[in-house]
């Protein structure tokens, strides 16, 4: 019996693959990028998402009944998400495996929106880095806005009922962002995040903790974009010394540079006492995160200016770490 599922396991992976390989979605950003060393190939983290592009299961899904996109909220929100990936021709960020830890464990409560900078883009984690509860990786999570979506459809010629109708079966709010991922496992993970929204739809296959800290690494890169841009920082995939895979292969074009968040960000660690009463000793405190988080602070000259700053998670204790 369990032969029997690995087999249709490996054949509906096979035909999610050659599906993939006619979608709009990779046959545009195929070898867009060379990834560097630690991450998963570029080709191999769109494939991922690419099924839900192919032709014909973005005709099902724009043809789909308000009952099917009801009860199907992750594969429209995929679909419609590598529809505009490729339309928008979306890049992506690397982000280094610390700044991910630390991105997981802030907190972004903002009392405004920030700018959209970049309307449709692709988060790159390092390998390792990120696993559900369950114990499936996620290496590459889409993401993008209403806004981004409506003007796709427009372009399309939808008429403003049919994109009144697709936004309406994935959310009623304009100040959010589609968060879209799939596991190692054939997971799909869809969440809809609004910047003052308390409770954030998802689809539920996956753990609220794994909604969650997705979320938060998207919505925190768009800050960073907006108030902490030292952080980012490019290379050309032909540098020596950065640590670009020397793997070579038939590519249809020359990679871009790559954009990399966090190239030398380091966890800060700090070590606390506890007084024990009635003695002159200290209790070393267990090792435990201090979570990050985003506060206005004021600047410049008079400190007249108000700018947003990441006070980043801090690490306790480490060394007590076992």
């Amino acid at each position: 019996m369990h032969t029997k599922k690995s087999k249709q396991l490996a054949r509906f992976k096979a035909y999610k693959q050659k599906a993939a390989l006619f979608s709009s979605l990779y046959k545009k950003l195929r070898d867009k990028y060379q990834s560097p060393a630690g991450f998963d190939d570029w080709n191999k983290m769109l494939l991922k998402l690419a099924p839900y592009g192919e032709p014909d299961f973005f005709n099902t899904v724009k043809s789909a009944t308000p009952e099917w996109k009801e009860n199907n909220r992750g594969p429209l929100m995929a679909s419609l998400g590598a529809f505009i990936a490729s339309r928008l021709d979306a890049p992506a960020i690397y982000v280094s495996r610390e700044l991910t830890s630390a991105l997981i464990r802030t907190e972004p409560t903002v009392t405004e929106q920030p700018e959209v900078v970049l309307p449709c883009f692709f988060v790159c984690l390092p390998r390792g880095s990120f696993y559900t509860l369950e114990g499936s990786a996620i290496t590459s999570v889409l993401v993008y806005t209403p806004e981004a979506f409506e003007q796709s459809l427009i372009g399309l010629k939808f008429t403003p009922e049919e994109i009144d109708d697709y936004l309406e079966h994935t959310t009623n709010r304009k100040d959010c962002m589609f968060v879209v991922a799939e596991t190692d496992g054939q997971d799909l993970f869809t969440s809809t995040t609004a910047w003052n929204f308390e409770a954030p739809a998802y689809d539920g296959t996956l753990t609220w903790s794994t909604c969650t800290a997705l979320e938060n690494i998207a919505k925190n890169i768009v800050l960073i974009y907006n108030y902490q841009r030292a952080l980012i920082s490019s290379c050309k995939p032909t540098s020596k010394g950065t640590g670009f895979s020397s793997k070579t292969t038939e590519l249809t074009r020359a990679p871009l540079p790559t954009t990399l968040l966090g190239r030398d960000f380091f966890t800060r660690t700090t070590a606390t006492y506890k007084q024990n009463p009635g003695n002159d000793t200290g209790t070393v405190r267990r090792p435990h995160w201090r979570k990050g988080h985003w506060h206005t602070v004021l600047t410049g000259a008079g400190r007249k200016e108000r700018k947003l700053r990441w006070f980043q998670p801090i690490y306790v204790n480490p060394t007590l770490d076992t």
